[in-house]
Parts: structure tokens; C-alpha cells; sequence
């Protein structure tokens, strides 16, 4: 006889097929905010790292007579003979003087071991060797990409890169978010560069005190960083979502 108090094996009702995929959809909504409030935070700890960093040199600068870090002539007299000094000349240069394309990176690593010798970032620094990010350069919140400081001739060699670059003889520096490679130095999508330029300066990639740009050595491609080739009134090329952006600070020590 056929036991009607057995228990019958159902499928899900419709009811329950509901309920799992409203969780599923809340599962996939808190991931993609988690990830969205990390993205955010990354790029708020780069407007603060600007920030830092230019805390630090001004300090440096009054602490030292005016003496640029990186650039400072007579380091060796403060910490001793492994740390090197620079030149003098009141930019921060990877250009020799004389020859135009011969690099050195003695001041721009530099540049980081003589703020942290003089207690003003925290780290260690060699000062030494070939760029090296957690070396010999700052380590940041998003992979592969550090802070860099470089001479710079005008705002429109920045803005407008040539092949090979202009941009390592100037009397100005230019204090970048990027990667170090020059053949993929874009760090940042044109929406993030914005959103930093925008929070420091005035938003426009070719004016201010904060540039964008594209790769260093970018002359033979696209500019898919902002929207021409007008310094002045370009904006940042927002509907581009791959990373084609870097950006930096002008910082001027006259």
C-alpha cells in the first residue's frame, strides 16, 4: 500500500529560485562595492601621497637652506659618503648637463633617500643602483606604479611628448604618479587622472600645477589620455577606460 506519510523529493518552487537569486544578486552587489570603495581608496591615497611628498620637500627646504632633495650639493657632508649628492642646479634631473640624452638616476632616487635620511618620509632608500620600486623607490597602493621626480623644459613637452623625450633638461621638475618603464608609463585611466587633478588643481590635463599625459616616449601614437592636442583646453579623455594616463605636479624651486 502506497504510504502517503513518506516525503516526496520537490524541486525548488519558484518562491525559493526567488529568494536564491536575490541573495546571489546581493552577493555580486557587495563585491562590486567592495571593489569600487577599494578603487576609491587607492586613488584618494595618491592625492594624499602628492600632498605628503610636498609637505616633505618644503620641509627639507627650510631645513636646509633652501637645498633641494636629490639636488642637494653637499649630502655627503650631512650622512655620510654613501649617500650621493647632486648637482646643485635647483631641478631634479635624470639629464646630464652637456649631453642631452646621457641618463643618470642619482638624483631622482636621490631625491627620496635625502627626504628620508632627514627624517621627514619614512622608508629606506638605497639612493643607489637602477630604479627599483621598494628600493630605491616609493612603493604605492596600486601595482607597479611609483612616485618619480624629473626635470621638465615647459609644460607643452609634457603634455605633448616627443620620441625621444624632451623632458629630462628644464629648470623645472616635474613630481609624477607612474609606472618607470618609459614605454608604458601610463599609470592611471583618464577618469582616475582627472578625479586627482581635479581634487588638487583645476581638473584640465595641460594646465595648473598638475599635468596629465601620455606615455613618455608617446609621439608615434594616439594621445589616449585627453581629448587633442590643445594644452588649454583639452580635458581628460573620460570615455577611454584603459590605463593610458600619466600625471604629475610641476614643483618649481627659483
Amino acid at each position: 500500500m502506497y504510504d502517503h506519510r513518506k516525503k516526496h523529493n520537490h524541486g525548488f518552487t519558484l518562491v525559493e529560485l526567488a529568494i536564491v537569486l536575490v541573495i546571489i544578486g546581493f552577493i555580486i552587489g557587495g563585491i562590486a562595492s567592495a571593489a569600487s570603495l577599494l578603487h576609491s581608496s587607492r586613488i584618494n591615497s595618491i592625492v594624499r601621497d602628492f600632498a605628503k611628498y610636498q609637505r616633505a620637500t618644503n620641509a627639507f627646504m627650510l631645513k636646509f637652506d633652501g637645498a633641494v632633495p636629490g639636488d642637494m650639493r653637499n649630502a655627503t657632508d650631512i650622512w655620510g659618503a654613501d649617500v650621493q649628492n647632486g648637482n646643485g642646479n635647483r631641478a631634479i634631473c635624470s639629464g646630464v648637463p652637456g649631453a642631452f640624452y646621457s641618463i643618470s638616476y642619482t638624483e631622482i632616487i636621490g631625491f627620496f633617500e635625502h627626504l628620508q635620511r632627514a627624517g621627514l618620509i619614512e622608508g629606506s632608500y638605497s639612493g643607489e643602483g637602477d630604479r627599483e620600486i621598494g628600493v630605491n623607490l616609493p612603493v604605492t597602493r596600486i601595482p607597479q606604479t611609483t612616485f618619480y621626480a624629473d626635470c621638465l623644459l615647459d609644460a607643452n613637452t609634457y603634455f605633448s611628448p616627443t620620441s625621444p623625450p624632451a623632458q629630462h633638461i628644464g629648470k623645472n621638475t616635474i613630481f609624477e604618479f607612474r609606472k618607470i618603464d618609459n614605454d608604458e608609463s601610463a599609470s592611471l585611466a583618464p577618469k582616475d587622472a582627472y578625479l586627482i587633478d581635479k581634487k588638487i588643481d583645476d581638473g584640465y590635463p595641460g594646465r595648473g600645477s598638475v599635468l596629465g599625459a601620455p606615455t613618455s616616449n608617446d609621439s608615434s601614437n594616439a594621445n589616449l589620455c585627453s581629448t587633442g592636442t590643445n594644452r588649454l583646453s583639452d580635458r581628460y579623455l573620460i570615455s577611454e577606460t584603459e590605463v593610458t594616463c600619466r600625471i604629475g605636479r610641476i614643483l618649481s624651486f627659483d
